[in-house]
């Protein structure tokens, strides 16, 4: 009891005492005559040596190259169907294949609250502009120049304050074109073929009332587009850009076979993806473009040179957004390359130093926290362990016990062997047992009270990658890497990283925490490279890179949603805002920050630090994002709104601000200090007092950084998520839904109607499968008001095809 009042600052009377039935010795008596006697004095605790860490010494054992895709290759039946649609990740179109005589667009808005399209437009022969605006319009006899028709829904109702203009790319040349009030109505002399509908900007959205507009919002709209004034005179820009996309969907990117190679001599990732396209041939013998693309997410970083990124080939922009990032791709090229120089930061560790504590004085109080922690701990010879927490709330106990070890060579000498013993009972013995767990889909879960669990990874997921990075520092700094090879093959269950990635996250989704995205990965392929799993290793270096990408890109992505506002809603966005959680659909990246938006359920923004605490992941930080990450944590010391305080340090969930900026800007312990100095700090439990204490100590010695991983050769290509990803959401910037899956009763099907997120129309009705979703009209070939059923199968881990039977 009484460590626990001083742990908390709290100095009680001694008449409190004596109510409480405590006894308090008297102090001996003094004459005047006699001064009282000096208190015992006891020399301050000094750190004597640090063993550097070992070289994990050379890899052997051969690699497996023979790694197939999780989904089998299917038969090509479905393209015999009457009714088809193709959607992909890898384009912003959906393809429809259709085998009758008509194709209908755009259909059916009346019952959204919202109006059909206004307008249309195509080049006629000659070429000349045929743009039509009336309510109804019938061509008989339409004579496309070019194998597109541009339609936009200016002045339409419900549609008050953004525009979003379609393309339609067609394969067959049509005998007769209708717009009316139920949208676009296609008629071909023989079966209508392969349609491809996609917005002309993707979720880019163009402003209804461009008058409105001041010169400066004007310049920033990313891409200019008025289309009040379209009718009277399409721009150039706007037919060049049609007739661009009409000729890359000429070849419709079906694939992208993802293979990866790790360069341990060149600290180098390099990801390998080899295209398969649909070929789509027309009437107009319109030459196509092989536009291959790149992840969205890793194009955010694409163009800063910040960030160790470079292609084989030059990279091509077309200026279409997405909730991901920008459509990037290159042109021409089947197979190309992209090198992420970053595993340095993997390879590589910043060494325990001895702090000097003559020159940071103010390091000396933080020395004696961590004895003291580490005493209060592992005091017992026997070498018992407890959990912190309780056993109860393992999943907490296990974020925090990283920093236990970490604090041994700092420990009394005395103490050390204790230390090891008990952490050696305590994850032998406890912590790495299969009841700890719950099993998943082959995979184990830590979960717990507090840990999300949806039916899904969730949160207890984040929670298993991250026991990895606590076992790694267990390892490291006990040498006990024969426990590690032990269990092994329950490690490995753990590492659930991958199963929530794909080709257009880039990283892991439903992430907000920046301590669970690359340091887990980097602990998985540490410890492989360590125990002798060549191949396990280089996997988790691959998904190492991909989740350092996320980190920058949720340091310093936001910049490119707020040049494109509107985003998902109309309220400004101001300059503080940072990309977050990242979710499937057209959802894409969540953003807010201190007060953006205005009203929210959860403010994700204030997660964004939470678990960090890896030094080497705060290196990568240092070298290519200072700037950003001194200019945030500046802002949380001067306006005095932090979820990260200078009082308070949690070793599982939210670091001190103190520590934030020792790891992010290693900022020495007196600059900590005089945030608050680290014997004011309250740190809970004694794994947090000893993670706030390393911190103050890490700065109060130069930094030295050593190789673990040795230099070699690379590795050779081998197959990257495609073996254990299926795929997720196969969309990019339209979700075409299709059906409605009531709790109770058989699924109805419905022609399928593009969505996008968060975009609420004037109605939701509840019998079709739109929800509270904005949608852009029923797509449908010639046939009934709806069909029979639909059929979902997936092609790859990009693309999937849904079938209709009517």
């Amino acid at each position: 009891m009484i460590n626990f009042l001083r742990d908390w600052g709290l100095r009680l009377p001694a008449a409190l005492f004596l109510t409480a039935g405590w006894t308090l010795m008297a102090a001996p008596a003094f004459t005047d005559d006699a001064p009282p006697p000096a208190p015992p004095t006891e020399a301050p605790p000094t750190v004597a040596s640090i063993p550097g860490p070992e070289s994990y010494g050379d890899l052997k054992g051969p690699f497996t190259t023979d790694y197939k895709p999780v989904t089998p290759p299917p038969s090509a039946a479905w393209k015999s169907a009457r009714y088809a649609m193709l959607t992909s990740e890898l384009s912003p179109a959906v393809l429809y294949l259709n085998h009758t005589h008509e194709q209908h667009l755009f259909g059916k808005l009346s019952q959204w609250g919202l109006g059909a399209p206004t307008s249309f437009a195509f080049l006629n022969e000659g070429p000349t502009l045929q743009a039509h605006s009336a309510p109804s319009v019938e061509l008989p006899t339409p004579r496309l120049a070019e194998p597109w028709i541009l339609v936009w829904f200016h002045g339409a109702k419900g549609w008050t304050d953004w525009d979003s203009p379609w393309l339609v790319v067609l394969q067959h040349r049509p005998s007769r074109i209708l717009k009316d009030e139920d949208g676009l109505h296609l008629t071909f002399p023989g079966d209508a073929g392969i349609t491809a509908a996609m917005p002309l900007f993707g979720y880019g959205k163009s402003p209804q009332r461009w008058a409105d507009l001041t010169p400066e919002a004007r310049q920033a709209s990313q891409p200019v587009a008025n289309t009040e004034a379209w009718v009277g005179d399409l721009p150039t820009q706007i037919i060049l850009r049609a007739r661009w996309w009409t000729r890359a969907l000429r070849a419709y990117p079906l694939h992208s076979r993802e293979t990866f190679s790790v360069d341990r001599g060149k600290d180098r990732l390099t990801i390998r993806e080899t295209m398969e396209w649909l070929p789509i041939p027309d009437d107009w013998k319109t030459p196509a473009i092989k536009f291959a693309p790149i992840s969205p997410t890793l194009a955010l970083a694409a163009g800063d040179p910040r960030f160790p990124l470079t292609f084989s080939a030059p990279t091509f922009d077309p200026d279409l957004m997405t909730t991901y990032g920008p459509d990037m791709g290159i042109i021409g090229k089947d197979q190309f390359d992209i090198r992420l120089d970053v595993l340095s930061y993997l390879h590589e560790t910043e060494a325990q130093q001895v702090p000097d504590l003559a020159a940071h004085p103010a390091a000396q109080p933080a020395l004696a926290l961590l004895r003291q922690a580490m005493a209060d701990k592992f005091a017992n010879a026997e070498g018992k362990w407890s959990v912190d927490f309780g056993e109860e709330n393992f999943c907490w106990a296990a974020m925090s016990d990283r920093y236990y070890p970490q604090g041994i060579a700092f420990a009394d000498p005395a103490l050390q062997a204790n230390a090891r013993k008990s952490l050696h009972n305590y994850f032998a013995n406890w912590a790495l047992k299969e009841e700890r767990f719950r099993p998943f889909k082959g995979m184990l879960l830590l979960a717990g009270p507090g840990i999300g669990t949806w039916g899904g990874y969730d949160d207890a997921g984040k929670f298993s990658s991250n026991l990895l990075l606590t076992v790694w520092n267990y390892a490291q700094y006990t040498g006990d890497w024969d426990l590690v090879k032990e269990r092994w093959p329950l490690l490995k269950r753990l590492f659930i990283t991958p199963l929530e990635s794909d080709w257009k996250t880039f990283g892991r989704a439903a992430i907000a925490e920046m301590g669970d995205e690359a340091a887990p990965a980097m602990a998985m392929a540490r410890m492989a490279y360590r125990i002798g799993d060549a191949d396990t290793y280089a996997w988790a270096a691959y998904l190492f890179a991909r989740e350092l990408l996320h980190e920058f890109v949720k340091q310093d992505g936001a910049k490119y949603f707020q040049k494109r506002q509107p985003y998902h809603t109309m309220e400004a966005m101001p300059e503080a805002v940072y990309l977050t959680n990242l979710w499937g659909d057209t959802a894409g990246w969540q953003i807010d920050g201190p007060t953006f938006p205005a009203t929210t359920g959860e403010r994700q923004f204030n997660n964004r630090w939470v678990r960090f605490g890896d030094p080497d992941i705060a290196r990568f930080h240092r070298d290519h994002l200072a700037d950003e990450t001194k200019r945030e944590l500046d802002g949380y010391a001067a306006t005095g709104k932090s979820p990260y305080k200078t009082d308070h340090d949690d070793g599982h969930i939210a670091p001190s601000l103190q520590r934030l900026r020792s790891l992010l800007l290693n900022e020495a312990p007196e600059e900590l200090a005089k945030l608050n100095p680290v014997d004011k700090i309250v740190a809970q439990p004694d794994s947090g007092k000893v993670a706030v204490a390393l911190a103050f100590l890490r700065t109060a010695a130069p930094a030295k950084t050593v190789r673990l991983i040795p230099r070699g050769k690379a590795t050779p290509f081998v197959l990257g998520l495609e073996r254990q990803v299926e795929g997720g959401f196969s969309g990019l910037v339209q979700n075409p839904v299709w059906e409605v899956r009531p709790k109770t009763g058989e699924p109805e099907t419905f022609w399928p109607t593009p969505v996008w997120h968060f975009w609420k129309p004037p109605a939701s009705p509840e019998a079709t499968p739109v929800g509270d979703r904005w949608p852009f009209g029923e797509s449908r070939p010639d046939g009934p008001a709806r069909p029979r059923s639909g059929k979902t199968l997936r092609l790859n881990w990009n693309t999937q095809v849904t079938t209709f039977e009517f």
